[in-house]
């Protein structure tokens, strides 16, 4: 590769799968990459609270097309992950299988 190719925009390439519920929050250098017309649309919509998964759909790709392009600027330093709080472990549970919750009688 030389200096001047360095410098393209350089296609984008997964090398290892990122979680489509990973939030990517924008850092310093990421006006200064090299990005292709999609890692820019991408980053631009890169705001700190969006998941991948929000991001792609909103830019009409599928969660495994914007997880790769968000892996590209990773890469590249333009952005940062980080995986969204566990609120609870029964939230994404099949329909059904979440305990049932009877209420007490606060007056005895």
């Amino acid at each position: 590769m030389t200096a001047r190719s360095a410098l393209q925009p350089q296609p984008t390439v997964a090398t290892e799968p990122v979680d489509g519920h990973a939030i990517p929050t924008r850092t310093e250098v990421a006006a200064g990459c090299p990005l292709g017309e999609i890692e820019r649309m991408v980053l631009t919509r890169v705001d700190g609270s969006r998941t991948i998964a929000d991001i792609s759909a909103l830019l009409g790709l599928t969660t495994h097309e914007g997880a790769m392009v968000i892996t590209r600027l990773a890469e590249l330093g333009a952005v940062a992950l980080s995986q969204p709080l566990e609120l609870d472990a029964g939230w994404d549970a099949p329909s059904g299988t979440l305990p049932t919750v009877r209420p007490t009688n606060v007056d005895d």
